[in-house]
């Protein structure tokens, strides 16, 4: 599953590399995303963005963590949205059936 968020800038690991002190400048203002052979591999985002991403996975109540994930969709929102790309999934046997599907 990838989440893609408008606004985000999208490297390659090779141009990351060569270009790594403005890959850091631009994550002060935007998560930087990193790819290796067209898949997305890392994310290089701010210490204020990481610190507040570690702050969100503390020991939180399941009522907490649900109340954060709402205050993030709704940001999300705010921005314009994301897309979210889900990987087909494959037939499989039901044990209830000697059908496919």
């Amino acid at each position: 599953m990838t989440i893609r968020q408008t606004g985000e800038r999208r490297w390659k690991v090779a141009d990351a590399k060569a270009k790594l002190s403005e890959v850091l400048h631009e994550a002060a203002r935007r998560p930087q995303v990193i790819a290796s052979r067209g898949r997305e591999v890392a994310v290089v985002v701010s210490m204020e963005q990481y610190a507040e991403l570690l702050r969100s996975r503390g020991r939180q109540a399941p009522r907490a963590r649900l109340a954060e994930f709402l205050r993030f969709a709704e940001q999300l929102r705010g921005r314009g949205g994301a897309t979210l790309i889900l990987p087909r999934r494959r037939a499989r046997r039901s044990p209830f059936s000697d059908e496919v599907g």
